[in-house]
């Protein structure tokens, strides 16, 4: 019998979907202790994502996250209005 070690996560993939936009995917390395997602809208509802992948496949998708940006939805969010997301992989 032959034994296989199936490596820790590669890395991440992050979706973010608005009614008012397409599907954002970002790949998010293994080694990131946190990202920041950038090119949001303002005042706008995302459903958001996150699956791990590694030479093996992918993990199944995260429980979906529904969030809302601060703001009127006319605005993109500044550099200094980001979301960012935490990864806790240890």
């Amino acid at each position: 019998m032959q034994i296989y070690a199936i490596n820790l996560s590669t890395g991440f993939t992050l979706r973010a979907k608005s009614a008012k936009s397409d599907i954002m995917e970002r790949k998010i390395s293994h080694l990131s202790r946190n990202f920041t997602l950038q090119g949001l809208l303002c005042g706008t509802h995302y459903e958001m994502t996150l699956t791990a992948y590694n030479n093996a496949g992918n993990s199944e998708p995260s429980e979906t996250l529904q969030v809302r940006t601060t703001g009127s939805s006319e605005y993109i969010l500044k550099e200094n209005n980001v979301m960012c997301i935490w990864i806790d992989n240890q």
